[in-house]
C-alpha cells in the first residue's frame, strides 16, 4: 500500500 502511494508521488513529480 505505502508502495502505491511512493509511486503516485514520484509520477506527480516527473509530470510537474
Amino acid at each position: 500500500f505505502e508502495d502505491g502511494l511512493k509511486l503516485v508521488k514520484l509520477r506527480g513529480e516527473a509530470m510537474q
